[in-house]
């Protein structure tokens, strides 16, 4: 039973994996004290994702542990809730003033943060994660990054967006995400 419910998840999620902008819409809204969006993940077997994002004056805000990245998108290889074991998304923070977008990875449990320039309000910036062989570079406009795995599936786990680490905003917070390709 537990096979043709794995295989039944895995037929259902191949058919809506191409349908990521059905789950995301243009702007991203976490309410007050949640951490934002956590419908049912799905497998994705693109080898790129690409977005488009933006700030705005409602996206900033003030928690205890600014320092944390907010997740806005991503992918791991690793079932259900083990994502803090092989994944990378994006990440951005609202921190010291200004808005801030970078890449968290885990590597076999291990995590790195990596952050790229600060990034302008009412701008738009193009994110894009790629996966070629073993790596995944990630790129702000034409700042790249690569993260080298020990392997990568041909399957992976699309990641929503989430607010925060610990920290839950302290008011509605918005911003523009607009799925490309």
């Amino acid at each position: 039973m537990i096979i043709i419910t794995y295989c039944l998840l895995i037929i259902l999620t191949i058919l809506y994996s191409q349908r990521i902008k059905i789950f995301i819409s243009d702007i991203v809204k976490h309410k007050k004290n949640k951490h934002g969006l956590l419908p049912l993940p799905f497998f994705i077997s693109r080898k790129q994702l690409t977005f488009k994002i933006s700030f705005s004056e409602s996206s900033k805000y003030a928690v205890a542990d600014q320092i944390a990245g907010n997740k806005i998108f991503g992918i791991t290889t690793s079932l259900l809730n083990k994502h803090h074991k092989n994944s990378v998304r994006f990440i951005w923070r609202y921190y010291l003033g200004e808005f801030q977008i970078g890449v968290r990875f885990y590597i076999n449990g291990e995590a790195n943060n990596k952050y790229f320039s600060k990034v302008n309000m009412n701008e738009d910036y193009v994110l894009r994660m790629e996966c070629i062989g073993n790596k995944v570079i990630c790129s702000l406009n034409d700042e790249k990054t690569e993260i080298l795995f020990n392997t990568i599936s041909k399957y992976k786990w699309f990641l929503f967006p989430y607010f925060g680490g610990s920290s839950k905003p302290n008011k509605n917070i918005e911003y523009k995400l607009k799925y490309i390709n």
